[in-house]
């Protein structure tokens, strides 16, 4: 059959339930012609690895409720799939033209359905991504197909809803195509004698089912849905066959949604805006831990591995990520999954009695990026400690120390040959403190003026604990501190504006910025 594609979305529209057996007769023409002359299970998973060429893994749980079948990517990027071991979900790499089948389907029939399912949207649907990406680069790069709809509340557009049911609709007529398959049931019903008359009726359809599913490779819900489909059943003798609550009507045209994945928006992350990275931050102690340990930095909205493998600094003194680092991300940065946060306003907490029945209350929401301990995370921790060596001297310098502070203050600025005039620059503090501290007068300072001393000489999140605990100092589990805390310990700081400047972007209380120099 001619196919017509809306001009401003290229998605096939004259694709109906009518016509679903053309289209799926045209894909067997192309792929499998024999399967429309003679009665034979069609080799799905054949077609798709050597005909289309189609890469198909089915190595990985692609949802935690396991509601998520199969996933075919139009575009190389990210899917993600589901981590048993740290009951999360984790990204999964994957190129264009890959299908992704659930590990933890047991069921020929419905993996074939699947496989077949995925082939309809490589076979009719390409041009709908394409287009996509013409339009924008971070558009959808895959779909995920459900096993069931999700009660109509994805935010999915008509477009999207009416390929995944052609796709529902084609992929089980593709493996019992409408005259090979009226031939094999015509044969089941003479060598069974059926009767209508016969008392026993229901058994041998049921016997009629389960061959046809066995004969085609197909599911028994589905071969009962395609002779009811043909004629060969009513619907009502239907009802009283592997009747799973209609589960098998998901291959059969039911009004369910198709999950995309879009690269701008998916449930997992590598960026992460500053406000954000400090909402996790304060609330977060697992990322807490992980980023005081001082092995990452924040370098382009990302947290990435400190070492000049992953960053660099440009002409202009600012941190880069490398070539390398952008083509392994897997490697040196952190992923966030984004999760729902409900705002409740100042209560803070969801109220009691509105437990179990957010969905029927009102509240504002935004999705979040989360930092858990999961495969990818613990990967990029581990790589991040093969860089310890330098951190692990630092430490041990930091244990062992029995000076003042402004014996080790003024050790740093001798090592970088500090005056007065560039103490003052560097610092933004008044000259008279350097000579103070020269003189080991001033031991107990500020902590704005020793984080100020701190980001004038450059120093490292461990020498800046150092310091302050020198200068009887910790940072406590304020807002503030906090703040404090997430700038030194991801941020290549260059100056006190530069940590002004960083401060202020979380827009927490003023009084956190530190104090400039008059001029």
């Amino acid at each position: 059959m001619n196919y017509y594609y809306d001009p401003k979305s290229f998605v096939p529209i004259n694709v109906y339930r009518d016509n679903y057996d053309e289209v799926a007769e045209d894909f067997l023409k192309k792929y499998c012609p024999e399967a429309l002359t003679m009665p034979m299970a069609v080799p799905i998973f054949d077609i798709a690895r050597k005909k289309i060429q189609l890469t198909v893994i089915d190595t990985e749980q692609l949802s935690e409720n396991r509601d998520v079948l199969g996933t075919i990517a139009f575009f190389d990027g990210q899917i993600e799939v589901y981590d048993p071991g740290t009951k999360g979900t984790i990204a999964f790499d994957v190129k264009r033209g890959t299908v992704l089948i659930d590990c933890t389907i047991n069921n020929e029939g419905r993996e074939n359905n699947t496989m077949a399912h995925e082939c309809v949207h490589w076979f009719i649907h390409r041009n709908y991504f394409s287009n996509l990406r013409k339009k924008a680069v971070d558009s959808d790069i895959a779909f995920r197909c459900p096993v069931r709809g999700f009660n109509g509340n994805d935010d999915l557009s008509r477009d999207e809803e009416r390929m995944e049911n052609q796709a529902r609709g084609i992929a089980p007529r593709i493996l019992m195509p409408k005259i090979t398959t009226k031939i094999k049931l015509q044969e089941l019903f003479v060598a069974h004698s059926y009767s209508t008359e016969n008392p026993n009726r229901i058994a041998v359809l049921t016997d009629i089912v389960d061959e046809l599913a066995m004969f085609f490779r197909v599911s028994k819900e589905s071969a009962k849905y395609r002779m009811v489909d043909l004629g060969f059943m009513s619907y009502e003798d239907s009802l009283e066959i592997y009747n799973y609550d209609n589960n098998g009507a998901f291959e059969w045209d039911a009004d369910t949604h198709p999950l995309t994945v879009k690269s701008s928006d998916r449930p997992l992350t590598r960026r992460i805006n500053m406000g954000n990275a400090f909402y996790e931050y304060s609330k977060n102690e697992q990322f807490r831990e992980t980023l005081q340990r001082g092995r990452f930095r924040y370098v382009e909205n990302a947290f990435v591995i400190d070492n000049e493998k992953y960053v660099y600094k440009n002409d202009d003194g600012e941190l880069r990520l490398t070539p390398y680092a952008r083509q392994h991300p897997e490697e040196c940065t952190l992923i966030f999954t984004y999760t729902i946060n409900l705002d409740f306003g100042s209560a803070g907490k969801v109220p009691s009695n509105m437990m179990g029945l957010l969905t029927r209350v009102e509240t504002s929401s935004k999705k979040l990026p989360k930092y858990t301990h999961n495969v990818q995370n613990d990967l990029v921790i581990e790589n991040a400690a093969t860089f310890k060596e330098e951190f692990e001297k630092k430490y041990a310098r930091f244990v062992a120390t029995t000076k003042t502070f402004s014996q080790r203050a003024a050790e740093h600025m001798a090592a970088q040959k500090w005056n007065a005039t560039i103490f003052a620059e560097r610092t933004q503090l008044e000259p008279n403190n350097y000579y103070r501290i020269m003189r080991n007068e001033t031991n107990h300072p500020s902590v704005e003026t020793v984080l100020a001393i701190c980001i004038g000489l450059q120093l490292s999140s461990m020498e800046r604990e150092e310091l302050l605990a020198l200068a009887g100092h910790k940072l406590q589990n304020s807002p503030k501190h906090f703040a404090y805390s997430l700038i030194f310990d991801t941020y290549k700081i260059m100056s006190v504006h530069d940590f002004n400047a960083a401060y202020a972007s979380l827009e927490i209380e003023p009084s956190g910025k530190l104090p400039l120099r008059t001029a």
